[in-house]
């Protein structure tokens, strides 16, 4: 099911949202998801890993 609700934000914060997806697929491209911590820093012990974060931040936008 597709949620075309709106959410507002600043200029400010969709140029840093802008700029942090251009330089995250610039790094994947250039093959940092294939470097040897890569995973680690995705999973960091002791705190929520980058799944666990996405997952809560889904629930918390579309309630599912």
């Amino acid at each position: 099911m597709e949620d075309n609700s709106t959410i507002t934000i600043t200029k400010r914060e969709y140029f840093e949202l802008k700029c942090a997806e251009i330089q995250i697929s610039m790094l994947e491209a250039g093959g940092v998801d294939n470097w040897d911590w890569y995973g680690e820093a995705l999973n960091p012990e002791g705190e929520l890993s980058y799944r666990e974060e996405k997952a809560q931040l889904h629930k918390e936008l579309f309630g599912e």
